[in-house]
């Protein structure tokens, strides 16, 4: 079941930059596979409906996937 919630840019730029922290850190809980796939799932949330303009980590940026 999906839900739908509603962020400011705020918070969805602390979230990405939460996503970012256990990508460079290799952090993950459970399997792995299945975390990495979710993380992804995710970034693509948060970023979608967000102008380049307002982002503080630009999606170029968030192109790390730096999966241990």
């Amino acid at each position: 079941m999906k839900k739908t919630i509603q962020l400011s840019i705020s918070e969805i730029n602390q979230l990405l930059g939460l996503l970012r922290v256990n990508e460079i850190g290799g952090f993950y809980f459970g399997d792995k596979k299945k975390y990495w796939s979710t993380n992804e799932n995710i970034k693509s949330a948060l970023i979608g409906g967000v102008e380049e303009k307002d982002m503080e980590l630009k999606r170029k940026k968030l192109k790390f996937n730096k999966k241990k």
